[in-house]
């Protein structure tokens, strides 16, 4: 009897564990995170700041800041992103009041899948590692 009862009980787990893993969807995915560094040559960084939105799956764009610049002259965004997310687009743009879209640090949208990327003014290349900049 025990021994019944004993393996019902991991076969119901295991079901449990199973069916939510499947039906996982995406207002419960998991939680993840997006980080985004950006370098100018000029470190004036007054203004600028990203949208990013989910390519894949498609979903709305959001505005997001950047933190002070580090001791390399990076400046960060960390966005919350779930882990169903495959595939992002993101545009980094200078805001003036009155005027989010001033201006485009490219006029092309970019797109990329890694949780960290860098960026580079003037340059359309998406790094994954950090790159070495010449000033």
């Amino acid at each position: 009897m025990k021994k019944t009862l004993f393996i019902a009980l991991i076969i119901t787990a295991a079901l449990c564990m199973g069916l939510s893993s499947c039906m996982t969807t995406p207002e419960g995915g998991s939680s993840g995170s997006l980080t985004i560094h950006y370098y100018r040559y000029d470190q004036n960084y007054d203004g600028w700041n990203l949208w990013v939105w989910y390519s894949d799956p498609g979903e709305e764009g959001q505005g997001y800041e950047f933190g002070a610049p580090d001791e390399n002259g990076w400046v960060t965004a960390s966005i919350p992103m779930p882990s169903y997310v495959m595939e992002f687009g993101y545009i980094v743009r200078k805001s003036v009041p009155g005027n989010d879209w001033d201006s485009k640090d490219i006029t092309d949208d970019r797109f990329h899948r890694n949780r960290e990327i860098w960026v580079v003014t003037e340059d359309a290349r998406t790094y994954s590692t950090m790159p070495n900049i010449k000033k």
